[in-house]
C-alpha cells in the first residue's frame, strides 16, 4: 500500500500607489491588487493484492483541492456611493457577501492620466475546484499472456467566482468609468488632448461606464465520468542468436591454405533474430505525416485481399486498394469512429500492416 499527502500554501499582498484613491499596483510583476492566495491539497492511495500466483488486484484513489484567491483593497467600504456619492453604485440592499464583493473604489480611467481606484477589471476572485479519481483493475498473468480488465471514475467540481466582464475594460464589480478626450472637444475643431480628457473627469461626463454584477454568485459544474476497459493481449516473443563460421582456412572444407586461407581463414558471422507477437505498436508523429485523426495510432491492420468484389464501407483508395470485405467493414458499423480509424483502409502517408503482417511504408 502506498500513502501520499501533499500541501501548497501561499499568499501575497500588493499595495496601490494613491493609497485609498487606488492607482496602479506597486509590483509590475503583478497586476491584481489587496490581498490574494492559493492553497492546494493532494493526496494518493494505492495498494496491489496478489490473489494467486496468476490473479493480482490493483486499486487507487487520488484527490486533489485547489482554493485560490483574491481581494481587491478597501472591498468593505462602498467607496462609490460614500466617497464618490454616485448612486447607483450603492450596495446597500445586497447580502454582506455581495457588498464584499462589489466593495471598493470604482475605476476611474481618464485619458493619458494614471488609472485611479481598481486597476483591473477582474477582481475579485475565489476558485474552489476538488476533484477526486477511483480506478480498479484486476490481472491475470499466465506466461507471457495477460489479460487485464479494470473500472475508472472521475469526479471533476468547480465552485468560482469572477467579477469580470468580456468586452469591457473600464468596468469593475465597484463600478467603472472611462473619461475621454473627445467628450468635451471642440465640434470639428482639432483633436482632443489631456486638458479635454481631465475636464470631462471634472464635469463628471464620462464617455464609458457600467458595473459588473455576476449572478448567481458563484458559478459551478459537476462532471461524472466512468469508464471500464478489458483488453486482451497474447504476446509472443521468439528469438535466436546464429554464429556462422566460413569453411576457409587451416582444418577447414576448402582453401587450407595459400592466399585464399590468409584472406578469408577463420573469419565468422553473427546475428540475432527477434519476432513478436500481440498488439501493434503505436506510431507517433505529426497528424499531417500520418495523416491519423490522433497523433499517437496503431498501425492500421488491414487483411490480406480477397475475392470478394465491394466493400460495406465505400470507396476504395487506388494507393492501398481495399476492394474486399475486411474486418475495418465489420466495426465501421458497430463502433464508434475513434475505434475504426484503427481498421481503415490505408492511405499513402500511414504505416500499415499489409499481406504477411508486413509492415510496410507506402510510397
Amino acid at each position: 500500500m502506498f500513502v501520499r499527502f501533499g500541501m501548497n500554501q501561499s499568499s501575497w499582498t500588493t499595495g496601490q500607489l494613491f493609497g485609498l484613491l487606488g492607482g496602479p499596483t506597486l509590483s509590475s510583476a503583478n497586476t491584481a491588487a489587496g490581498v490574494g492566495g492559493a492553497h492546494v491539497y493532494s493526496g494518493t492511495i494505492s495498494g496491489t493484492y496478489v490473489f494467486t500466483a496468476h490473479v493480482v488486484g490493483d486499486a487507487h484513489f487520488g484527490y486533489t483541492r485547489i482554493n485560490s484567491f483574491s481581494q481587491q483593497p478597501n472591498q468593505d467600504q462602498n467607496l462609490g456611493a460614500t466617497l464618490l456619492q454616485v448612486p447607483g453604485l450603492s450596495t446597500a440592499l445586497e447580502t454582506p457577501y455581495q457588498q464584499k464583493n462589489e466593495g471598493g473604489m470604482p475605476t476611474l480611467n481618464i485619458d493619458n492620466f494614471g488609472v485611479l481606484g481598481s486597476p483591473n477589471n477582474f477582481q475579485p476572485q475565489s476558485y474552489n475546484d476538488p476533484n477526486r479519481n477511483f480506478d480498479g483493475n484486476v490481472s491475470w498473468i499466465k506466461g507471457t499472456h495477460e489479460i487485464r480488465g479494470g473500472f475508472e471514475a472521475d469526479y471533476i467540481a468547480t465552485n468560482e467566482m469572477q467579477y469580470q466582464q468580456t468586452g469591457a475594460p473600464f468596468d469593475s464589480g465597484a463600478g467603472g468609468f472611462h473619461f475621454a478626450t473627445g467628450t468635451t472637444a471642440l465640434n470639428g475643431g482639432p483633436a482632443g488632448n489631456d486638458f479635454n480628457s481631465f475636464a470631462a473627469f471634472l464635469l463628471g461626463l464620462p464617455q464609458d461606464s457600467g458595473k459588473v454584477y455576476q449572478f448567481p454568485p458563484y458559478m459551478y459544474t459537476r462532471t461524472k465520468t466512468y469508464g471500464i476497459y478489458l483488453p486482451f493481449d497474447i504476446k509472443h516473443n521468439f528469438q535466436t542468436t546464429l554464429l556462422v563460421e566460413l569453411p576457409f582456412g587451416k582444418n577447414k572444407s576448402w582453401l587450407k591454405s595459400g592466399v585464399g586461407a590468409a584472406i578469408l581463414g577463420d573469419w565468422r558471422m553473427s546475428g540475432v533474430v527477434s519476432a513478436y507477437s500481440g498488439r501493434p505498436f503505436t506510431a507517433t508523429a505529426a497528424n499531417s505525416s500520418l495523416n491519423a485523426q490522433f497523433s499517437s495510432q496503431f498501425a492500421d491492420c488491414i487483411p490480406r485481399r480477397t475475392k470478394l468484389a465491394t466493400s460495406l464501407a465505400g470507396t476504395t483508395n487506388p494507393l492501398s486498394p481495399c476492394r474486399e470485405w475486411t474486418f475495418r467493414d465489420v466495426w465501421h458499423r458497430h463502433t464508434e469512429k475513434a475505434w475504426r480509424d484503427q481498421f481503415r483502409c490505408v492511405i499513402g502517408t500511414q504505416l500499415q500492416h499489409h499481406g504477411r503482417i508486413q509492415l510496410e511504408i507506402p510510397r
